[in-house]
Formats: structure tokens, C-alpha cells, sequence
């Protein structure tokens, strides 16, 4: 009877809706190569090493110089 339900409602169809992806200005791609090459742009933005700040781009203040309070946690043992 459920089946029978479904079928008539249309519901028995398996739904495989693709949106799509935009870039970076704004238009919209829906085509699955599109797609995986806007995700393989992206995820190499993202993870891009000469994009990240470095260790030289901080400046750290010497610890007997920083008042106690603004120190933070000790790290804990187990």
C-alpha cells in the first residue's frame, strides 16, 4: 500500500538534485567536471602553504615579560 502511495505521489524517484557550485565570481557551475576542478581550486587555496603566515610574520613577547594573569593554563600531565 506504501509503495502504491509513493508511486502515485511520485516519490518512488531517487532524487538526485545538483544546485551546483559558484566561483569566485559569483556564477554558478551545476556541471560535475566544473564542479570538481572549483573543489580542487578551493581546497588548494585553502591548504596553500605560501599564502599561511609564518613564525617570522608574529612577534612573541619573552615570557618573563608577560604579566601572570595573561599567561593562560599551564599545560596539563596525565
Amino acid at each position: 500500500m506504501y509503495r502504491r502511495i509513493k508511486k502515485l505521489a511520485g516519490q518512488d524517484k531517487i532524487k538526485n538534485k545538483n544546485e551546483g557550485i559558484k566561483d569566485k565570481q559569483g556564477e554558478l557551475s551545476s556541471e560535475p567536471e566544473e564542479i570538481k576542478n572549483r573543489c580542487k581550486r578551493y581546497i588548494a587555496v585553502l591548504y596553500d602553504r605560501d599564502g599561511k603566515p609564518s613564525e617570522a610574520d608574529f612577534q612573541m613577547e619573552e615570557e618573563n615579560l608577560v604579566e601572570p594573569d595573561a599567561l593562560g593554563p599551564d599545560l596539563m600531565e596525565r
